[in-house]
């Protein structure tokens, strides 16, 4: 009961292992009671063996850290990724609607990185430290991503560690049958194809807003500012003449960090009561009102999480290539969204005289950039979440196969919202069954 209540009021890492220690002892008094109490003679041999080779295997494995460390962390993993996957059930597209409304919100997003990309590329050129780089990259990357989650655009990338969460939570909540998996297949083209269309929205518009802004510079000051920094902006969406690829898995794993930061946020809002302690805050009912401590509890419980994971992931992407100068290693970090940005601009600061190579491998690259920051930040939390929900690792094979057969079949519904009438209610009601069990835990 304590465990399943956890989701509800959240845990600390103190009664994490305090529960932990009352199973393993409950799971040892069972072993004892065993021989206590037995039915007929021959099984007090029996028995009397099991209890031996339980307290050997007890013994042998006490010191196994890998044990300790799993043991540890599952349920607080759990926990994480529960209050995640609450966030990530609106990620997924359901109808055409939905689907409309995410490339909306990505284009949104895609205008704010637009702006984004022109401003860092104007702080580079602000002399001063590496250190100095670092506050304005992280600051300008941090401000971007908190003014998205507020004025709830989407930034594509931002979804996968949210899903994943989802996706596990669905699987262990249902039965694990060959209908179950088509079902859930259906739900991962419905999740792909949300990733594809934010992914549009954000690089159709990051695109064509750079460069108005780049060239709405050049016109008011008569300077092309983008001209020093083209060679390097093109050639870093080079995979061949840079770490481009390896770059964006850095960018996914931080993306799989600023997951696992919200759903850690979200479960110490939840266990420490501070929605409430807000609400019911004296000094704030005294001086400004029911009404406003009321709103200002609701504002918290809703936004704190996702403005903290989205702020320090801001500040992961920002410190990322100074920290490299510093250290003197090949770091940096590369986004879909601003790798388009940073395309636009690095033509522009070419005046467009650029060789078809370098053209279409950095308009390839930007897509590359994507499907490794999908392609990591999802399968990290995928990972996570699995192991958080004890989904059997050898049924994901089965799971992994019916997806690709279900692709094979319906290729066209990854990228686009083909209405499947039964498909689409049966997927619904997987989503639906999980958000009803967390709101009742």
């Amino acid at each position: 009961v304590a465990f399943k209540n956890s989701a509800k009021y959240g845990i600390s890492g103190k009664i994490n292992q305090s529960l932990l220690k009352i199973r393993q002892q409950l799971e040892r008094m069972n072993d004892i009671l065993s021989v206590m109490l037995i039915n007929e003679e021959s099984d007090v041999i029996k028995n009397s063996k099991q209890l031996f080779l339980n307290i050997l295997d007890y013994k042998s494995h006490k010191n196994n850290l890998k044990e300790l460390f799993a043991d540890s962390t599952t349920l607080m993993s759990h926990l994480i990724t529960n209050h995640t996957a609450e966030t990530g059930s609106h990620y997924i597209t359901s109808n055409r609607r939905d689907y409309l409304n995410m490339f909306f919100r990505a284009s949104g997003g895609g205008i704010i990185v637009g702006a984004l990309c022109v401003l860092k590329m104007l702080y580079s050129y602000f002399p001063g430290s590496d250190f100095l780089h670092a506050i304005l990259y992280s600051l300008n990357y941090a401000m971007g991503f908190v003014m998205i989650y507020l004025m709830n655009y989407v930034l594509a990338t931002k979804q996968p560690a949210m899903t994943a969460a989802t996706m596990a939570k669905v699987l262990s909540a249902g039965e694990n049958t060959k209908k179950n998996y088509q079902d859930f297949a259906h739900l991962v083209s419905r999740l792909f194809r949300s990733q594809f269309i934010a992914f549009m929205g954000n690089v159709m518009l990051a695109f064509p807003v750079a460069l108005a802004i780049i060239y709405g510079l050049d016109v008011f000051f008569k300077q092309n500012f983008a001209l020093e920094k083209s060679a390097t902006l093109l050639k870093d969406l080079d995979p061949i003449q840079s770490q481009a690829i390896f770059h964006a898995c850095i960018a996914g794993f931080f993306l799989f960090l600023s997951g696992i930061i919200s759903g850690n946020v979200g479960n110490n809002s939840v266990f420490y009561h501070i929605p409430k302690r807000i609400e019911k805050n004296p000094f704030l009912n005294y001086f400004f009102g029911k009404n406003l401590a009321k709103g200002l509890s609701d504002y918290y419980a809703k936004n704190w999480a996702g403005i903290i994971s989205n702020f320090w992931f801001g500040i992961f992407l920002g410190i990322t290539g100074p920290v490299g100068l510093f250290l003197g290693l090949d770091l940096d970090i590369r986004h879909i969204t601003f790798a388009s940005g940073n395309f636009a601009l690095g033509l522009y600061g070419a005046d467009f005289s650029v060789t078809a190579y370098t053209f279409w491998i950095s308009f390839i690259t930007v897509f590359l950039i994507g499907f490794f920051n999908f392609l990591v930040s999802f399968g990290l939390s995928m990972v996570l979440a699995f192991r958080s929900r004890s989904v059997n690792f050898g049924e994901v094979k089965e799971i992994y196969k019916e997806i690709f057969r279900y692709f094979w079949r319906n290729p066209l519904r990854f990228f686009f919202p083909i209405l499947s009438k039964d498909l689409d209610i049966r997927a619904q009601e997987m989503v639906d069954t999980v958000s009803t069990k967390s709101e009742g835990n």
